[in-house]
């Protein structure tokens, strides 16, 4: 009941009422009003102060590895993935039926070139997990990346008719095709281009960026 409260008034962006709840709050450990202020001052756009709070709150003995997803999640979102690494796979070892964990560290991992652990791990985590999104575009790029081109273009083609409204898909199909046809790949970036332009409102950089080398 607190937390939902705690929640919906910063997402109010009431930012007092939920700084008097937290200092008028008794019996927590030090971790979680660390992670809690944490929440406030990342809610107020105060992200260095939120990473320092959450660094602080895993230098405690009892912390929970969900303090190590959170930080490794504000730290993939400002692309420091090399950072984020160890966090992720510290909540992902923890807990491995904890899937916001599972895709940072996948994400992580492919960012870094790491393709071959991606494979073994999403083995693991599609048992838990097997429709998830996230987790089969990761085995994709990282088929392709691994040179496997006709596994990942099967697993790709699968993709896109699971989920045809996905331009991240799109984009790694037209990445694996421009590896052998520019002129094919083409028609595939303006795809991934409109759709994210669709879903997102704006269009995504990794896609005009691929699209521009081969222009």
């Amino acid at each position: 009941k607190f937390l939902k409260e705690f929640d919906d008034l910063l997402n109010k962006k009431d930012f007092i009422g939920p700084q008097k709840m937290l200092d008028s709050l008794r019996g927590i450990k030090k971790w979680q009003r660390l992670n809690l202020q944490s929440v406030i001052e990342f809610k107020r756009g105060r992200e260095d102060l939120s990473e320092d709070l959450m660094r602080q709150a895993l230098r405690e003995p009892d912390v929970k590895p969900s303090i190590n997803r959170n930080l490794a999640g504000m730290l993939v979102k400002q692309g420091r993935m090399r950072e984020a690494l160890p966090f992720a796979k510290v909540a992902y070892d923890a807990d491995k039926k904890d899937l916001k964990a599972s895709q940072l560290y996948l994400n992580c991992l492919l960012d870094l070139g790491k393709a071959e652990t991606v494979l073994e791990e999403t083995e693991k985590i599609l048992k838990e997990f097997p429709d998830d999104k996230v987790v089969l575009v990761s085995r994709a790029s990282a088929l392709r990346t691994c040179m496997d081109n006709d596994a990942a273009e099967t697993e790709l083609n699968k993709l896109i008719e699971k989920f045809p409204d996905e331009p991240v898909i799109h984009r790694i199909k037209a990445d694996l095709l421009g590896d052998s046809d520019t002129k094919e790949a083409l028609p595939l970036y303006e795809k991934a281009l409109a759709l994210s332009v669709e879903k997102k409102g704006a269009a995504d950089p990794a896609i005009q960026w691929n699209m521009s080398l081969h222009l």
